[in-house]
């Protein structure tokens, strides 16, 4: 996959599908519209494309109520990618960028510049300076143009919109497991391994220690049941795990927020590797406690609760695929999480 910060390098006369969003998150309504992308671009032999911009546009128009992304740019590039989109054309929050009016948007980028023959947004979706641009602009100079433009209705579960407010909210609320299962996937830090004090070791809880990057979503203080994946001489290794994020108040109280995760296998992440830490379940709030033995009895705790979900939860993943399997061989369709 290609990705375009401006139109300078960009192939021309190449005929595309453009998907036009920010997707952050990348959820179950963002992959219902880069399904239908999908379709459109393999139907029609189109390029499958998406404009977007790097960074959240309420985090340059509201910086001080906006909370965080739900991932990275490297992670939302990741799951864009994985619906065959082909080119990222990612655009900088700059004035010659965000003051283009709508009109010569459609006209100067997404029809002469991207070559768009269809256009696939959702219905609340607008563009253009000072958001004047919406549905039924696009609707009638896509109609003047003869480009294909499909419209999708918000996704809907539980009876409320999927959305990236709605998810960084479930985050916020410590409902991490709800916000997994809307986006798809699992919340995740991705970061390397940085030295810390050591002070696990003295506990009999070495951890592996990462800061957590600013732009996300704020995780709550506390600890969290979660699954930690890193490169070793090659191999994917995965491993069970039990991560603290906060300040570390009963022994150190420090001013920066970290991530510390004791993993329940014996290999560990050397200093310097890049690990993901994918959070799975809220297990209770960061405590100061009185003494340092009160904190390593409450951890003794915590690390026999997390084994019990995490064994319970790879129990599910196995019969969850057994009732796949099932299914297939009953030409039944398949069940899906």
């Amino acid at each position: 996959m290609k990705i375009y910060s401006d139109f300078l390098n960009q192939e021309e006369n190449v005929a595309r599908a453009v998907a036009l969003g920010f997707f952050d998150g990348v959820h179950l309504g963002h992959q219902s519209l880069l399904e239908k992308l999908r379709s459109i671009s393999e139907g029609q032999s189109l390029r499958a494309a998406v404009y977007t911009f790097q960074n959240a546009p309420a985090s340059f128009f509201q910086a001080h109520s906006f909370p965080g992304h739900l991932q990275s740019r490297k992670q939302r590039y990741r799951a864009i990618e994985a619906f065959s989109v082909e080119e990222i054309f990612s655009m900088p929050l700059l004035p010659e960028v965000l003051t283009v009016e709508a009109e010569p948007f459609l006209k100067e980028i997404i029809q002469k510049k991207m070559q768009a023959k269809a256009i696939v947004v959702g219905h609340d979706f607008r563009f253009g300076h000072k958001a004047q641009g919406d549905v039924a602009l696009l609707e009638k100079f896509c109609l003047a143009h003869n480009i294909q433009l499909e419209i999708l209705e918000d996704y809907i579960f539980a009876g409320e919109i999927v959305s990236s407010t709605r998810i960084r909210n479930l985050l916020l609320d410590r409902k991490i497991a709800e916000a997994n299962f809307l986006m798809g996937r699992p919340f995740q830090h991705e970061a390397l391994v940085v030295q810390g004090k050591r002070l696990g070791r003295t506990l009999g809880f070495p951890t592996l220690n990462i800061i957590p990057d600013a732009s996300l979503v704020p995780l709550p203080c506390g600890v969290y049941l979660s699954k930690t994946t890193w490169q070793q001489n090659g191999a994917q290794l995965e491993s069970g795990s039990i991560t603290n994020v906060g300040y570390r108040p009963t022994v150190e109280n420090s001013n920066k927020l970290r991530s510390e995760t004791y993993i329940f296998d014996s290999v560990y992440p050397e200093y310097g590797d890049e690990v993901t830490i994918s959070y799975l379940e809220f297990i209770r709030p960061e405590i100061c406690f009185d003494s340092v033995e009160e904190l390593r009895e409450q951890v003794h705790l915590d690390l026999e609760l997390a084994e019990k979900k995490y064994a319970a939860r790879s129990k599910a993943a196995l019969l969850l695929q057994d009732e796949n399997a099932q299914s297939y061989l009953r030409g039944q369709e398949a069940i899906t999480y």
